[in-house]
């Protein structure tokens, strides 16, 4: 057995031989082990009736799911024990409660409220409560980092992996409270504490910063509930419009699978919200989202039925919201110099767009504007991006004549230049300047535009790269 794969191995590899089965549907039906106890199942699994495809017995839980496919039920046939969620309007969830009866109804399951979830503008759990409104910890973070957490033991420091699992647990004088390890898909999550007086296990956030649940040992991520013992969702994916496989890539296998965590490559991808695959660390995913806001920021400012916010808006409706996988694949590589991203167009309305982080960032060090430049210059660069992404998708194929080069450069320019416009921010290649003047700001930004694609146009075409 390879030691690297997800087989429903032991901690100690190599140590049992598993037996699985799936059945035509690529869903697990059987698992058959003699240790670790915690993820044998004897009983087999059961799915949903209707064809949703959404586990409702695990051979330990037995689930339910509400009418948009969330686990609102789950009872424990160890502990006896049953517990109900409660998510607001948007999906995410609140609160959870335990119950006497099996069922998602809350006014007649017996529910009683023990935890409440305040959540912060991207659905991380800021601050937890008890039933009674009783402060348990709050949660402090930054750029979709779990840094520390607070409670009646005073201020815990989070020290993560690079894909945001939590390792290691400091106490405010940087002495080690707590150390975690587990397995590559998150399974066989074992944290030890020391013995010094402020040591506990401070947040249930654990694998890639995601809440593990006590009742169920699934861990929450937004759109659907994930089991690390399995290193599988609990639920297909799924599309916003009827596809035959949702997102598949046919030169991909690994993509037919819906229940597939990260394409099973859990060793560089994480899962942010469930849905959305990111190729690369959870800082690096975080940079594109922020980036993503702060073009939102701008069209904002700019009003979204302007010319530079229309503009902005068909890119971010082309990346598509969090967790909305739309064959928009984002990756990270270091670029020739000078080249901040990179886009292409593939088979089957796939795009691939790549950014150099490394370039952006650097750019910031050497400019007088720093840490705001960084973050702008990001913004533009993923909306100059995706701008080509767009038009690729309009022609059906990627750009390789000229002419075609030159329409889409000055599409990805000029919507680059409406992102600093709305920011109110300098662009470092003269896109969009604060000191221009009012009766001047569009013939200058015309002027910029016209030798930033010139120049772009140059250095693809030359040696012959471009058709007429």
């Amino acid at each position: 057995m390879d030691c690297t794969e997800q087989t429903f191995q032991s901690a100690v590899c190599g140590s049992v031989t598993p037996t699985a089965q799936f059945n035509t549907n690529n869903q697990v039906t059987f698992v058959e082990q003699g240790f670790p106890s915690f993820i044998s199942a004897p009983n087999g699994f059961t799915y949903e009736a209707g064809g949703s495809g959404n586990v409702t017995f695990d051979g330990q839980n037995h689930y339910l799911y509400d009418a948009e496919g969330r686990v609102c039920a789950v009872a424990s046939t160890i502990t006896g024990d049953m517990s109900a969620y409660i998510y607001n309007a948007t999906g995410q969830r609140v609160a959870k409660g335990s119950i006497t009866s099996l069922s998602c109804n809350m006014a007649t399951n017996g529910f009683t409220l023990t935890n409440q979830y305040l959540l912060g503008p991207g659905g991380e759990q800021v601050t937890e409560l008890n039933g009674a409104g009783t402060w348990l910890h709050s949660n402090v973070w930054a750029g979709a980092h779990l840094n520390a957490t607070y409670d009646s033991k005073g201020l815990h420091f989070h020290l993560a992996d690079p894909l945001g699992t939590r390792r290691v647990q400091l106490n405010a004088q940087g002495a080690i409270e707590e150390t975690c390890q587990g397995l590559p898909f998150g399974d066989a999550l074992q944290c030890a504490q020391t013995s010094i007086a402020s040591a506990n296990d401070a947040t249930e956030h654990h694998f890639t910063g995601k809440e593990r649940d006590t009742e169920s040992g699934l861990d929450y991520f937004g759109a659907r509930y994930y089991a690390s013992t399995m290193g599988r969702f609990m639920s297909p994916d799924w599309a916003t419009k009827a596809e035959p496989v949702p997102y598949a890539k046919l030169e991909n296998p690994q993509t037919l699978n819906l229940y597939a965590y990260v394409g099973n490559n859990p060793l560089s991808r994480t899962d942010p919200t469930g849905h959305y695959v990111c190729s690369g660390t959870k800082d690096q995913c975080a940079q594109i989202q922020t980036g993503l806001n702060l073009a939102k920021a701008a069209q904002d400012k700019l009003g979204a039925n302007s010319t530079g916010g229309k503009a902005i808006g068909a890119v971010l409706k082309f990346y598509g919201a969090a967790g909305d996988k739309n064959g928009v694949n984002v990756s990270f590589d270091a670029l020739k110099p000078g080249v901040l991203g990179q886009e292409s167009s593939g088979r089957q309305g796939i795009t691939n767009i790549k950014f150099d982080l490394g370039q952006i960032n650097n750019m910031a060090r050497s400019s007088d504007i720093g840490g705001v430049f960084s973050m702008s210059e990001r913004a533009a660069t993923e909306i100059h991006e995706g701008r080509h992404g767009v038009d690729d998708m309009k022609r059906g194929e990627g750009t390789d004549s000229r002419s075609a080069l030159n329409a889409t450069e000055h599409n990805a320019y000029r919507t680059e230049s409406y992102v600093f416009h709305g920011l109110g921010v300098n662009s470092a290649q003269g896109l969009w300047s604060t000191s221009w003047a009012p009766g001047q700001a569009e013939a200058n930004r015309n002027a910029a535009v016209d030798s930033s694609a010139a120049r772009s146009v140059a250095g693809d075409c030359a040696g012959g790269g471009c058709k007429p």
